[in-house]
């Protein structure tokens, strides 16, 4: 992971509610009890690292304050990390949610490597960022003695964050099994527009993972994409672009946000789904650059239709 990708994930980094619900606790038990008999399996690392917290105070790692020193050591103390790099308190937590894994899944040898390495990493790094610059981080400000140990030291730390993260890589099918829910796809298409990809966007957490599946439509230079995720708040939320101006209200018995700029085509809609007794409340938001409000709302609408009709 290169630094500049690091600086974006702190920022982007949040604080969750830690208490999973009913639904992730029921999905685990009945995971471990039938995993012989299951057609679709999530991986057993990633069972087994959601059942182990579900059977441990939440939030306990972050009370241990080993965690926290490990950060310190990478970007300073929260009001280090807040002058140097601008990053939140949401992300300085975020960034303890992270070490948390690391030192789950890394070996003690291997979790002081990699928080020296981080350290040493981003102590170069700094050489190569400045600040109110049309390009804040450029490898070029280094000279070549530096660049040479960053190079180094990016593929030390990328080999350790590899090995803590692949529990983390879901499929769509994880995803929806930690969600609790299915992913459905639109059954209305604006024309014009086709399927290009999917992903998952997961979080890096030991407590209640909330991973995000995006799904992407084009129309040449255009397009928009669904994302359909428990409902978030924070950083993470992908409707949290400071649009210029939300609207809200009602649409079939669901709340609806939509949001534009004054100077640009981009907008978004959010639409939040209540909790049922089988499904937790959710959330489905589309960002797009060229469809219009009503264009939205019947894109929305359809993937609702769909799960009516099954």
């Amino acid at each position: 992971m290169d630094f500049e990708k690091w600086l974006r994930n702190e920022l982007k980094g949040n604080a969750e509610s830690m208490n999973p619900p009913d639904h992730l606790r029921q999905k685990i038990t009945s995971s471990i009890k039938n995993s012989k008999s299951r057609s679709s399996k999530i991986k057993k690392t990633i069972i087994a690292a959601l059942a182990a917290f579900i059977l441990i105070p939440i939030g306990a790692f972050a009370q241990n304050t080993v965690i926290p020193s490990l950060v310190e050591k990478t970007i300073g103390t929260p009001e280090e990390a807040s002058l140097n790099w601008n990053i939140s308190s949401e992300g300085y937590k975020q960034r303890i949610q992270e070490m948390a894994v690391a030192e789950k899944y890394l070996t003690k040898e291997e979790l002081e490597d990699y928080v020296d390495s981080k350290r040493q990493l981003i102590e170069i790094g700094k050489k190569a960022t400045k600040r109110n610059n049309p390009i804040p981080f450029d490898l070029e400000r280094l000279n070549q003695e530096d660049y040479a140990k960053y190079q180094k030291l990016e593929k030390r730390v990328s080999k350790y964050e590899t090995k803590f993260l692949a529990p983390f890589n879901y499929t769509k099918e994880e995803a929806e099994e930690i969600m609790g829910y299915p992913i459905r796809y639109p059954t209305y298409i604006p024309d014009g527009f086709y399927f290009e990809q999917e992903e998952v966007e997961p979080e890096i957490t030991l407590t209640h993972p909330k991973p995000i599946v995006g799904i992407n439509y084009r129309n040449g230079e255009f397009g928009f994409t669904i994302y359909q995720s428990e409902q978030i708040t924070g950083s993470r939320d992908p409707f949290e672009i400071r649009f210029d101006a939300v609207e809200t209200y009602q649409l079939q018995g669901n709340t609806i946000y939509f949001g534009e700029y004054s100077d640009s085509n981009v907008k978004g809609m959010k639409m939040l789904i209540a909790a049922t007794e089988r499904k937790p409340a959710r959330q489905i938001v589309i960002i797009d650059d060229i469809l219009p409000q009503d264009e939205l709302e019947k894109v929305l609408l359809s993937i609702l239709e769909t799960e009516e009709k099954l």
